[in-house]
């Protein structure tokens, strides 16, 4: 365990356990009170390492502290008690609940038509599972709506195999999110996607009320993003794989 800036912090290379039984061993003796403040805790140090691997920007100790102070200052005096920890709460049109099992989803996509879909799994802010994969796809909505496709094939195992009663898909893609919100595939301009969008549309009603779907802004779905774009032009696919195995193999962001 490590103290950093008052805040808590985990070294997986210095731990017996992995990541996952480490940190439910910590909570088990923490109030309720502290663990929200701890997960959000771990959900910073997280953001600001992909800034550092993906935007090669400079860590901030002082910075990622302030934005743990603020946030822990807004939810103890009320005003932050029902934000996302991923986007602000107007970029949320429909319900959400800050923790739980949450599924990021983006496509990239360019004029030659090569493709790329990632996907990153969360329970409780913490990675789960991820992949990414390269196809080709017609157009920017096909692209999409396989990821989409795919995030629903994950939470359909998820389901069934670990008894999750709910799970969240965060996407950026409005006019798909909105299609399937409406129920109106006439909305979507890409007859390559309408098929793939009504195979979506079945998966959700037989889930019922066990997933939701929401647009997010792209900042929301960044390690997402940064992971389609690797795959469409480097032309890779992994799953399962720690994003930091990905990082160091590629030297993305190096």
């Amino acid at each position: 365990m490590v103290w950093f800036g008052g805040c808590l912090g985990i070294r997986t290379d210095s731990l017996p356990l992995n990541i996952s039984d480490a940190v439910e061993a910590i909570t088990q003796n923490m109030s309720e009170e502290r663990i929200p403040i701890f997960c959000y805790t771990l959900w910073e140090i997280w953001l600001a390492r992909n800034e550092m691997i993906f935007q090669s920007k400079k860590f901030d100790p002082s910075g990622v502290c302030k934005k743990i102070q603020n946030w822990e200052e807004k939810r103890n005096n009320g005003a932050g008690s029902n934000r996302s920890m991923l986007v602000p709460k107007e970029m949320m049109p429909y319900e959400y609940e800050p923790y739980g099992w949450q599924i990021i989803i983006d496509a990239s996509w360019d004029t030659s038509q090569r493709a790329g879909s990632a996907f990153l799994v969360y329970c409780q802010g913490l990675l789960e599972e991820m992949g990414m994969e390269k196809h080709d796809s017609a157009n920017p909505f096909q692209a999409e709506a396989k990821t989409l496709l795919k995030a629903m094939q994950w939470v359909q195992k998820l389901i069934y195999e670990r008894g999750i009663q709910r799970v969240q898909i965060f996407c950026d893609c409005f006019n798909l999110v909105n299609a399937l919100v409406e129920d109106n595939l006439d909305s979507i301009p890409s007859w390559q996607a309408r098929p793939i969008i009504a195979n979506i549309a079945q998966h959700m009603e037989t889930l019922r009320n066990m997933v939701c779907i929401q647009h997010v802004s792209r900042e929301a779905v960044r390690p997402a993003h940064d992971m389609a774009n690797h795959a469409r032009r480097r032309g890779v696919s992994y799953q399962g794989i720690p994003m930091a195995a990905i990082m160091c193999e590629h030297k993305i962001g190096i």
